[in-house]
């Protein structure tokens, strides 16, 4: 797996630009415009894993929609069955319960906001 040497701090990068001579491209979108179905699920879910060092946390869920503001739309006319793949991957659990209780938290921002001026959508 590639992605196993790569820096937590450029995983998120090195899913979603990959620069050849003076364009670049998305692995993610490269992967669903081709079909490559599988790919892209994993891709999505590698970004959408919460990871930690000593130093911070990292969660691409900013630096894919940063980079895909359309992601969304995209799946949903190209990819429809990486929708719940996406929807899970917005959540977290966590994984102590308390009388039977679990804190979840739901990261939705972007499926409320518009990108262009900041309005709830």
């Amino acid at each position: 797996h590639a992605l196993a040497c790569a820096p937590r701090a450029s995983r998120a990068n090195w899913l979603l630009k990959v620069e050849a001579g003076t364009q670049n491209i998305s692995p993610l979108m490269w992967a669903i415009e081709s079909g490559r179905l599988e790919a892209a699920e994993a891709i999505i879910q590698d970004l959408l894993v919460i990871r930690a060092d000593r130093e911070r946390y990292y969660y691409g869920v900013e630096d894919l929609f940063g980079r895909h503001q359309d992601i969304i739309k995209r799946l949903i006319s190209d990819a429809p069955t990486l929708l719940p793949v996406i929807m899970q991957g917005l959540v977290w659990r966590s994984r102590i319960s308390r009388g039977g209780n679990r804190r979840v938290n739901y990261y939705v921002k972007h499926l409320l906001i518009n990108p262009e001026d900041d309005s709830v959508s």
